[in-house]
């Protein structure tokens, strides 16, 4: 249970981090998604969702498992939460 809310705390740190004065886009947000390396022994890539600026919504990518950046989420609805949700 100690671990669960340590997790929380620090999710919630990140994210408040992250955001702008402002109510602005997160800093992460911002980045342009990157499909990054193959790695690991799949060998193949994954869908997953990246909030795209100049359209003001998520969109799904394929990541390839290594490397990339922050701007990489694990479905639309994080992603749209991370990005749009407290603005």
């Amino acid at each position: 249970m100690k671990k669960l809310i340590i997790i929380l705390i620090l999710i919630s740190v990140f994210f408040e981090i992250s955001f702008g004065q402002g109510g602005s886009v997160p800093q992460l947000c911002l980045q342009n998604s990157q499909v990054g390396t193959l790695c690991g022994n799949s060998r193949r890539s994954v869908t997953r969702w990246a909030f795209v600026a100049r359209e003001n919504a998520c969109r799904s990518f394929n990541f390839n498992g290594c490397n990339g950046n922050c701007n990489n989420f694990l479905s639309q609805q994080t992603c749209e939460f991370a990005c749009k949700g407290r603005r």
